[in-house]
């Protein structure tokens, strides 16, 4: 058995109904498999952010882009340096405390050398869907 820990947190009744509503909709069993898909999704926007790219969705009949604006990956935009290596992005997210906490922020774009920063299970599954062209655009 591996060392697991216990995370609580104290939901509205709103938050808790929508965690339930993503389960079922995505057909995923637990409350827990609803947040390590999130914990999943939001390394991958980190990773892309970290890279200069921007998080967007295309509306593929009207080629129309919509960007995701969130302030938690603003705030990974703004802890970036130029360049990150590979080993940087990777120390940061597996240490403990604040990742990217020293990094001053840089106001031009960069993090192009940086390639994939998703060491977890899950996040092997995403970089492996996306290099097979997997994903919906």
């Amino acid at each position: 058995m591996s060392d697991l820990r216990r995370f609580q947190i104290d939901l509205t009744v709103e938050e808790l109904e929508a965690i339930e509503r993503l389960g079922a909709l995505a057909g995923l069993r637990t409350k827990k498999d609803v947040i390590l898909n999130s914990i999943t999704l939001f390394r991958w926007a980190a990773k892309e952010v970290l890279l200069g790219r921007e998080i967007c969705s295309l509306d593929e009949k009207t080629q129309s882009i919509k960007q995701l604006e969130l302030p938690a990956l603003s705030a990974v935009f703004e802890k970036r340096v130029e360049p990150l290596s590979d080993a940087q992005v990777r120390e940061q997210l597996a240490s403990g405390g604040r990742p990217f906490s020293e990094f001053r922020p840089s106001a031009s774009p960069g993090g192009k050398s940086a390639a994939s920063i998703l060491d977890s299970r899950s996040g092997e599954a995403v970089n492996r869907s996306v290099a097979s062209g997997s994903t919906s655009k």
